[in-house]
């Protein structure tokens, strides 16, 4: 049996499979000591892969998930060359910390650790661990990880690289932050495999200063947003199965504990200093 273990803000992930599972170069830096306490995601390999229920409450051509007696099933289907149709690729049953993931054989020899954690609902495990996955671009300034949100288009990468140009930050993902209680019991930054299109991503965790809620102006202002009006803008930035009950309650729990302990903040910009020079009068 072939194993790799990950670690995304304190918690495992320990990967088995009867195949030897392909590297990711994103995913090296989430390398870990093994441990029992991380969740286990085993693959198999199988001729034919049980077929999902009609009509589930996540229904795509490519990807299909529901829940049954306290477990929740996914069902994906992936391309193996960029001609081919989608074919049926896995099944996978998640049951607390287990995850049973059931390969079509002829994918045995492309099974790459990032589509296993990606099809076995990463982010999932990691809400129901008290993490949630913020749309964001994250930087650590002075040891303190300032989080920058909002629709695409907004300007988060560009926020972030004015605060690595014009004040040494260090900009750990420009497209993705995991959100997560660190050590002390207070709410940190944590880097994540993921990166979108900026290709930024690293390994690193923050004491969570601030979050901030961009749009564009004529000129840089900042402005403490209130709880409510900052859960309901920072609420569609976030990760989840709108579809299932459950995450939804965990994600509203999560976010209303963060908003009550951390400052949020909307920062309409330009996209020069000033946005800078607004924002810092606040951190």
């Amino acid at each position: 049996m072939y194993r790799q273990d990950y670690q995304f803000g304190g918690v495992g992930f320990a990967l088995t499979a009867e195949a030897p599972i392909r590297p990711a170069p994103l995913l090296e830096q989430f390398r870990a000591p093994e441990t029992s306490a991380a969740h286990q995601i085993q693959c198999r390999f199988a001729a034919r892969l049980p077929a999902p229920p009609a009509h589930p409450p996540l229904d795509t051509p490519e990807e299909k998930m529901w829940s049954k007696d306290g477990a929740i099933y996914g069902f994906h289907a992936y391309q193996i060359s960029h001609d081919d149709p989608l074919r049926p690729a896995c099944w996978w049953r998640r049951r607390g910390k287990h995850t049973e993931m059931l390969w079509a054989e002829e994918f045995r020899e492309m099974l790459y650790a990032r589509n296993i954690l990606t099809s076995a609902d990463l982010f999932g495990s990691l809400l129901e661990e008290g993490g949630i996955i913020l749309h964001a671009a994250y930087i650590v300034h002075q040891g303190r990880a300032v989080l920058f949100s909002g629709p695409s288009g907004m300007g988060k990468t560009t926020q972030a690289g004015l605060w690595e140009r014009y004040r040494g930050a260090d900009i750990i993902n420009g497209d993705r932050a995991l959100i997560r209680r660190g050590p002390d019991g207070t709410f940190w930054a944590h880097g994540i495999c993921y990166s979108g299109t900026s290709g930024i991503c690293r390994n690193v965790s923050a004491p969570l200063a601030a979050v901030v809620l961009l749009s564009q102006g004529p000129e840089s202002r900042t402005e403490p947003l209130g709880g409510l009006n900052a859960f309901r803008a920072l609420l569609p930035r976030v990760s989840y199965h709108t579809w299932a009950a459950e995450e939804a309650k965990n994600v509203t729990d999560i976010l209303s504990a963060l908003l009550s302990e951390k400052p949020a903040f909307h920062l309409a910009c330009r996209p020069d200093e000033s946005a800078v020079e607004s924002l810092e009068k606040y951190l």
